[in-house]
């Protein structure tokens, strides 16, 4: 009899100490998984921001190309005179 409340306290402090070493790793595992989420989120803010700037750098782009494409074709309208002066030329075809 006496061995099988050896056996009994034996399997108990088994079981105590493997809940321990559970409610440990379940503790790590949540700070990693914790720090994982943080890290995504990180990332996911980085990507819309950089989506964003992608966006305002094309908005710009096109801008500075109307504006470039309008510059052109002043400049092409204007004609230089024989004092230097610019004037506007309207073509009659």
């Amino acid at each position: 009899m006496n061995n099988i409340y050896y056996e009994l306290a034996q399997t108990q402090l088994a079981l105590d100490a493997a809940q321990k070493v559970i409610r440990r790793q379940r503790g790590k595992l949540f700070g990693k998984n914790l720090l994982l989420v943080g890290t995504i989120g990180l990332f996911w803010t980085a990507c819309k921001m950089l989506d964003e700037s992608e966006k305002k750098r094309k908005a710009e782009k096109e801008r500075a190309d109307a504006a470039e494409a309008e510059l052109a074709e002043m400049q092409f309208e204007k004609d230089i005179c024989c004092d230097g002066k610019a004037s506007v030329t309207k073509k009659d075809v």
